[in-house]
């Protein structure tokens, strides 16, 4: 008895969701997410930079999740510059203009990904965090708080 279709196709159909290239694609892309939270909460910038690039080159370099890494690796460049400055004995707590473009930078990529994504809690959580570094406390609080409405209806 023959079904439909050359006997490969069913089974392909039939393999294991580990076999298949999106299931592939979607496990290297969680590991490569790990490497850069990994990298991210050791404070090394040059390996958080490498690590966003390599979830761009999975994820697609205009992807929200590339864009999400890219911004985080800028939030986390603009806080390891203000620790030197502080560590140096600068008590300006106003960015510097590299300071500045940087956290520009991070929040124009986080409303691309928001665009492509929108309600993502990682994108509300480091809006949250741009807006502490430019000193905006009381958006960080709506931030926080939009963030706890989405987590509550998901």
């Amino acid at each position: 008895m023959r079904l439909s279709g050359p006997s490969s196709s069913l089974a392909d159909r039939m393999k294991a969701p580990d076999e298949g290239p999106s299931w592939r694609r979607r496990r290297d892309l969680f590991h490569r997410e790990a490497v850069l939270e990994l990298v991210i909460n050791q404070s090394d910038v040059e390996r958080a930079k490498q690590a966003a690039a390599d979830v761009a080159s999975v994820a697609g370099g205009s992807s929200a999740r590339a864009r999400v890494a890219d911004a985080s690796v800028k939030v986390l460049a603009v806080r390891e510059s203000l620790k030197k400055r502080r560590a140096a004995g600068d008590t300006d707590a106003t960015l510097s203009p590299d300071e500045q473009k940087g956290v520009d930078e991070a929040r124009n990529l986080l409303i691309e990904a928001e665009n492509d994504r929108p309600g993502w809690g990682q994108i509300q959580t480091l809006f949250a965090d741009v807006d502490q570094l430019r000193g905006d406390d009381h958006v960080q609080e709506l931030a926080a708080r939009r963030q706890a409405q989405l987590v509550d209806v998901q």
